[in-house]
């Protein structure tokens, strides 16, 4: 995670994402499906050593299939604690449908993994190396909890997770330019002089587009994807703030309760990027803002996460101005409460600036 590397992947990648919007025209277009496959890509590329095309129709089924599934998940909540409801005739919670679309997403992995299993030539992925490791310790008569059941599980994890939550913040961060013009307008002012037009933006840049990662770090506070993170196991008795919490306590933390607090930030309710800026213009690292938790279990994912942000929307901002579909009409930030709070669909206009960039 966070290595140049794996920063060459994502920018091999964000290129063949541009070249797909370009596609477009400019006309209005709802290009979610499209975002969730690419930034989807690059976790493939690690998993699995390999990516799929954009219009991979099995593919394409599989990530609808993950998005419903994370759709899914926040009516079958109440089974956590209730499990006896599980048993009631039809499907009110959605718990068979949520059954079935994660089965979709194992039977992937396996396929996945037998395929690996088989292919000699392709060894530079983590299912090869998972593998690998499991077969040493066996050889070695350890005991272990590696095998291939354990290995679907985490795929899975990162699968779902090395997706949805990138993959909505970049759609958020369009409809919020949308909404706010003037930070569009900026953004692009910043690249222009920082980096111009003949090139890709790397993540060498990052430290000079200043405003961009303002921004950036402005759309995860008020978008709040995972408000309750993860549900966390007290591991050992505590006392917080005068309350005992006995060990084995499920946790579940209210990350939104701080990334949302008029006490801390004023004016949470207000999209403004210069909130993370100094009076110098450089960025101010609050202790307050925590859209990847916090602590020893903070999310293994932020420094993939921050450099795929930072690519993906450094190329869209360079090459396209993000319009309405419609002129004068802003689509509404309607949301889908969940694991993760995913967008509803929208369309909008990805107008090329007719740029010299190098491909």
């Amino acid at each position: 995670m966070g290595k140049n590397i794996l920063a060459e992947k994502i920018s091999v990648e964000v290129s063949k994402y541009i070249e797909a919007i370009s596609e477009s025209g400019g006309k209005p277009t709802d290009i979610r499906t499209l975002t969730n496959i690419s930034v989807s890509n690059i976790i493939c590329s690690i998993i699995f050593g390999k990516r799929f095309e954009f219009d991979d129709p099995k593919f394409i089924e599989l990530i609808k299939a993950l998005n419903l599934a994370i759709a899914s998940i926040s009516g079958t909540s109440l089974l956590n604690f209730l499990p006896a409801l599980r048993l009631l005739p039809f499907d009110p919670f959605k718990s068979k449908q949520l059954i079935a679309r994660l089965t979709a997403t194992q039977n992937f992995a396996k396929k996945m993994i037998d395929e690996i299993k088989h292919d000699s030539t392709n060894t530079k992925n983590f299912i090869a190396a998972y593998i690998n490791e499991m077969k040493e310790k066996e050889n070695r008569g350890e005991s272990t909890l590696l095998d291939e059941s354990n290995l679907v599980r985490v795929i899975d994890n990162l699968f779902g997770a090395g997706t949805e939550t990138t993959s909505t913040t970049i759609l958020r961060s369009l409809l919020f330019v949308l909404h706010n013009p003037e930070v569009q307008k900026k953004i692009y002012q910043e690249i222009l002089e920082q980096v111009g037009v003949n090139r890709a933006p790397t993540i060498k840049d990052r430290p000079r587009l200043k405003y961009l990662t303002a921004f950036i770090m402005e759309t995860q506070r008020m978008a709040s994807l995972v408000p309750f993170s993860l549900i966390h196991v007290c591991n050992q008795d505590a006392t917080v703030a005068g309350y005992t919490i006995p060990k084995g306590t499920q946790i579940i933390p209210n990350l939104d309760a701080v990334l949302m607090d008029e006490k801390i930030w004023g004016d949470p309710r207000n999209f403004r990027p210069e909130r993370f800026l100094d009076e110098q213009g450089n960025i101010k690292n609050r202790e307050e803002f925590i859209p990847f938790s916090i602590g020893r279990r903070i999310c293994l994912g932020e420094s993939l996460a921050k450099m795929e942000l930072f690519l993906y929307l450094s190329s869209l901002f360079q090459h396209f101005e993000i319009l309405p579909a419609k002129d004068n009409s802003i689509p509404l930030i309607k949301e889908t409460f969940a694991i993760v709070v995913s967008l509803e669909p929208f369309e909008i206009r990805c107008v090329e600036r007719h740029l010299n960039v190098n491909k």
